[in-house]
């Protein structure tokens, strides 16, 4: 459990070394990250479960197959969003702690000097080591949407934003930012801000999956079908085991655990598209396949899609 700038290295290190893996959300810092991350896990024959624990809630799994059912008739958008006004502050660069050697925790980030901002917690704030709100909380969220939809990627994203709420915090992730991502046949809009009610009445973070039959919304509470009195299906099978022991099953077995390392990293890519589409400032068209920006060489050299190591 690291900071997310150190997630691939000792997951790749590991697959290696014949060890199954549990890492952490997001899986990688960027996109080259996570390709390297999947190929390690498929080369080496790992069992890598990922922490979007989610994935192994009863009410997820409920909600996931009311939708696969078709309940909601043609789904043609969906809105995910969380809230979240933490902040990192205003800091000076001071000593590090004497316990804490902080070359090797920069590691392979672009060196800074220490700020009690960075750690304990609060690098999700900062690209250098993350991927913002967007990679903290959207990658649970933007895998409901994927998990539900069974569909993950878009063929465009645009994403505008910034740090609206808190201009002179020290952060270099917005505290504030819109994604709307354009699928074949449905659009998938995603929000973070700092302050205010979730969407339609909704939480501080959830899902709203909206068809032509009605309106589902779930978050961690549970989740709401907007016609009729039915809240979801009876559920049919429980999930047998939580998201911690499914991964130990896995081991045993060498079946795939529920947050498979290759799913993960295209949830996780939703993500980083929206902090690419937003770094960049403009709308950016997606290859799913090559896992490539079309026609956009800039776009690729984003931190958001790649980065030099540093040695």
């Amino acid at each position: 459990s690291t900071p997310d700038h150190w997630h691939a290295l000792p997951m790749i290190l590991a697959c290696e070394a014949g060890k199954d893996v549990y890492v952490e959300k997001p899986i990688g810092h960027d996109i080259i990250e996570g390709m390297a991350m999947v190929g390690a896990a498929k080369k080496y024959g790992r069992v890598v479960q990922v922490g979007t624990w989610q994935r192994s809630v009863q009410h997820y799994d409920d909600a996931m197959r009311f939708v696969q059912a078709g309940k909601l008739g043609k789904i043609h958008l969906v809105r995910a969003w969380t809230i979240n006004g933490n902040k990192a502050g205003r800091r000076q660069v001071v000593p590090a702690p004497p316990e804490l050697d902080w070359n090797f925790w920069v590691g392979p980030a672009e060196w800074v000097p220490f700020k009690r901002c960075y750690h304990p917690g609060a690098f999700r704030w900062f690209y250098n080591f993350a991927a913002g709100l967007t990679g903290d909380w959207g990658v649970h969220m933007l895998d409901t949407v994927g998990t539900f939809m069974n569909e993950w990627h878009p063929q465009e994203v645009a994403s505008y934003g910034g740090k609206l709420a808190a201009p002179d915090d020290d952060r270099t992730t917005p505290d504030t930012q819109m994604a709307i991502y354009k699928f074949p046949d449905w659009i998938l809009q995603w929000e973070i801000r700092a302050n205010g009610p979730g969407l339609d009445g909704g939480g501080r973070h959830g899902v709203e999956f909206i068809g032509d039959k009605g309106v589902l919304r779930i978050d961690r509470r549970g989740w709401e079908f907007d016609k009729g009195k039915e809240n979801g299906p009876s559920t049919v099978e429980k999930l047998p085991t939580d998201h911690w022991q499914n991964f130990v099953q896995c081991i045993r077995t060498r079946e795939k655990p529920r947050s498979d390392i290759e799913s993960m990293h295209h949830s996780t890519n939703l993500c980083h598209l929206a902090n690419a589409a937003y770094l960049m400032g403009r709308s950016l068209k997606w290859d799913a396949k090559k896992q490539e920006f079309v026609g956009d060489k800039e776009a690729m050299k984003c931190q958001s899609y790649i980065r030099e190591y540093r040695k």
